[in-house]
């Protein structure tokens, strides 16, 4: 499954803060939540770039233009890792949240989200790449209930924290 993949370890803290600077707004916010820190991810460093680049290049065409980036461990989490990219926009309707990731998905919300070229590649290839690396990819309301959308990438992570000190993680 990974065959596709040139994978490296990464500290998914670190890599996340490097995508979003070098991607279409450098300037957006990068949260790390609480144990972030110590994840580590195995992922082909460009392929997890260019979704990260993607997700903000859909917050900035059709999400109001500003975005926040999120790195999180979903609470009682061990083995993965949330990247939420959140933005102002009208939000994606529920009967168009699957939608929206289908390759030239069309309608309401799939039309306007699916893609800066009109092509309605952008989203569908943010969830082949996530899916290749193991994960899943999503869209929901945000965390904090104003208008906007979530796109919540999940991957696979090891908390290295008990390696760097030398502790059983308990």
């Amino acid at each position: 499954r990974r065959g596709l993949l040139h994978t490296d370890e990464l500290l998914l803290t670190q890599f996340v803060s490097h995508a979003v600077s070098v991607s279409s707004m450098p300037g957006t916010p990068v949260i790390i939540g609480d144990r972030a820190d110590n994840m580590l991810i195995v992922a082909d460093r460009r392929r997890l770039a260019r979704v990260i680049a993607n997700l903000i290049d859909n917050a900035r065409l059709h999400g109001g233009g500003a975005a926040e980036v999120r790195v999180e461990i979903p609470t009682g989490a061990r083995q993965v890792a949330h990247i939420r990219v959140e933005d102002h926009g009208p939000g994606v309707p529920h009967h168009e949240r699957r939608l929206v990731f289908e390759r030239f998905a069309r309608g309401g919300g799939a039309g306007r989200r699916a893609g800066n070229d009109g092509s309605g590649l952008g989203l569908a290839l943010v969830a082949e790449h996530v899916r290749l690396h193991g994960g899943r990819v999503w869209v929901t309301d945000r965390a904090d209930r104003t208008d906007g959308a979530a796109f919540i990438v999940e991957l696979p992570a090891e908390d290295i924290s008990a390696d760097l000190d030398g502790e059983d993680p308990a």
